[in-house]
């Protein structure tokens, strides 16, 4: 058995990396006192969208939606409802009942970087939080 640490997951702006086992072949989470859960079957961990280097995670929205620019300004191009987007970082800007959750276009970086709004932050991480914001989130951890 050896471990990476390839999976992770953002908490406000906090990136925190998760340990996996890799077992037969497939990585797998320990959940202590030898259990264990396969990594593939996790999308989400505290109702955080979770990432892996290598691994997909996209999003979709609900409706028409702008694109903002590194800066979170407001650009003229937009992604279609339905559409899927894939992501790699998701970021908090504002605090308290100002909060707003942004989710990164993957390949996007720098300057250059791409952000699509979720939405009110209180909102994300609480129940079925994957579809209450602007965008619905989607985690396909390939092993």
């Amino acid at each position: 058995m050896q471990g990476n640490d390839d999976y992770y997951y953002y908490s406000g702006n906090k990136k925190y990396s998760i340990p996996t086992i890799k077992i037969h072949g497939q990585n797998y989470y320990s959940l202590g006192n030898g259990a264990y859960i396969k990594s593939i079957n996790v999308d989400s961990i505290n109702g955080h969208a979770l990432f892996r280097d290598g691994g997909s995670t996209t999003v979709t929205p609900r409706s028409d939606i702008f694109i903002y620019n590194n800066d979170l300004q407001k650009t003229k191009k937009f992604v279609k409802q339905g559409q899927k987007i894939k992501v790699d970082k998701t970021e908090v800007t504002g605090r308290g009942d100002s909060a707003q959750r942004w989710f990164k276009i993957a390949g996007t970086k720098g300057s250059n970087a791409q952000w699509l709004l979720w939405g009110d932050d209180s909102e994300y991480g609480y129940g079925n939080d994957t579809f209450a914001g602007n965008l619905f989130v989607r985690t396909r951890i390939e092993d």
